[in-house]
C-alpha cells in the first residue's frame, strides 16, 4: 500500500476525459428542447468545443438517464405499412426549403 499511495502522490491520472462532461447540462437540456443535434453542435462551437455530431448523439444516448424521456428518433413501427411516406429530397439551393414527397410523386 505505501507504494500505491507513494504512486498516486507523484502521479496525475492520463485517461482521457470526454469535452462534453463540461457541457453535459446545457446539452441535454438543448436535447430535451427538441434542439437538433447540430444545433448543439453550432452551440458547442461558441464555447470553443470542436466536436462530431455522431459523437454528440452518443453522449446524449449514454447521458439521458430520464427514463420518462425517449430518445427522438423515428420508429419503423410508428406508421403502418400503407401510410408511410417516402422521403425524397429535390437538390436545392440554400435559400430553398427541403420538400417532402410523397411515394405517387417521388421519382426513384
Amino acid at each position: 500500500m505505501k507504494a500505491l499511495d507513494s504512486f498516486l502522490k507523484n502521479n496525475e491520472p492520463q485517461r482521457r476525459v470526454s469535452q462534453l462532461k463540461e457541457y453535459k447540462s446545457e446539452i441535454l437540456q438543448l436535447y430535451k428542447n427538441d434542439f437538433k443535434v447540430e444545433q448543439i453542435q453550432d452551440f458547442l462551437k461558441t464555447q470553443k468545443v470542436e466536436i462530431t455530431k455522431r459523437r454528440i448523439w452518443q453522449f446524449v444516448k449514454e447521458n439521458l438517464d430520464d427514463k420518462n424521456f425517449s430518445l427522438k428518433t423515428p420508429s419503423a413501427s410508428s406508421t403502418s405499412k400503407k401510410n408511410r411516406v417516402q422521403m425524397c429530397f429535390k437538390v436545392m439551393t440554400k435559400t430553398q426549403k427541403p420538400l417532402l414527397l410523397t411515394n405517387k410523386n417521388c421519382k426513384k
